[in-house]
């Protein structure tokens, strides 16, 4: 008997992936706004470390809400997972291309961390409100 594939979940490994590559994409594109925004003498370069900060956050947090809704269940793991690969890739680029620098190390993976909790909680919270309206008519 074939079964029918429900192609709207993705399985806990594609939806981390997904999640992964949106924070990266959403850092490089929020890498190219502070560069602009550097060249044209918008904000200075000592402020740079704030906006960095921001960009890491919200690159977290978008990637981990993402991965969050491309899964059918276990929002929370998906998206603490995609937030752990997204900071374990960070810092391997650390280490490869800065020649094993940890400088603002800590305060860089808070930031990711901070985003990762922050979508944990979304996630968390919006968890069982799919099946409300089927318990509601049974």
């Amino acid at each position: 008997m074939k079964r029918k594939r429900n192609t709207e979940s993705q399985t806990l490994s594609g939806a981390i992936g997904i999640g992964l590559a949106a924070s990266i994409l959403s850092l490089f594109l929020l890498g190219a706004v502070i560069a602009t925004l550097i060249l044209s003498e918008k904000i200075t370069e000592e402020n740079m470390r704030y906006f960095t900060f921001a960009s890491l956050f919200v690159s977290s947090l978008i990637g981990c809400l993402l991965s969050c809704k491309k899964l059918a269940s276990k929002y929370a793991l998906a998206a603490g997972l995609s937030g752990l690969s997204f900071l374990l890739i960070l810092v391997a680029v650390g280490i490869l291309f800065f020649d094993g620098g940890f400088s603002n190390l800590l305060i860089n993976s808070l930031a990711v961390l901070i985003g990762t909790a922050i979508a944990c909680a979304i996630c968390i919270s919006t968890e069982g409100r799919g099946n409300r309206r089927k318990m509601l008519h049974r």
